[in-house]
């Protein structure tokens, strides 16, 4: 609960969203805590929890997205496909980190499912997680350059 009186709003929200996802403290219990009248910021940022993340780099995407004014959508399952971390506009978009795509496995079944959106005719982008981890923005910048290529098509 602290770190939405002292970290960024971004920060904030991605450990109280890891928080409420593993059960350690309830939406409702971190509502209560902030009922103050000067807390409407923290009790905004608390409204923009989702428990549907897999990852840090996978929030913190989502978040900057957001903030950019992006409608994401979430693990997003897709015939043919699975899942994909999210959908922004028709564009999906994975947030990768080399501990779960560096594998052989991994790297054939990434290529399988960007093989498989490409012929549905699905744009998409692969986020490594440690430009996000860096700077969220990155989501941003990348996302936006494929809507646009997209778009111009």
């Amino acid at each position: 609960m602290t770190a939405f009186r002292c970290a960024p709003p971004r920060e904030a929200i991605a450990a109280a969203e890891s928080a409420v996802k593993y059960g350690r403290i309830t939406h409702d219990e971190l509502l209560a805590a902030f009922t103050g009248q000067r807390d409407r910021r923290i009790r905004a940022s608390i409204g923009r929890i989702r428990t549907g993340s897999a990852s840090l780099p996978e929030t913190l995407a989502r978040l900057a997205l957001e903030d950019a004014g992006f409608e994401v959508r979430m693990q997003v399952e897709i015939e043919g496909v699975g899942h994909v971390d999210g959908m922004v506009d028709g564009v999906a978009y994975e947030v990768d980190g080399r501990a779960f795509h560096s594998g052989p496995v991994e790297f054939e079944e990434d290529r399988r499912r960007w093989n498989a959106l490409m012929a549905l005719g699905i744009p998409s982008v692969r986020i490594p997680a440690r430009w996000v981890l860096a700077n969220p923005d990155a989501a941003i910048t990348v996302v936006r350059r494929v809507l646009d290529g997209w778009r111009a098509s």
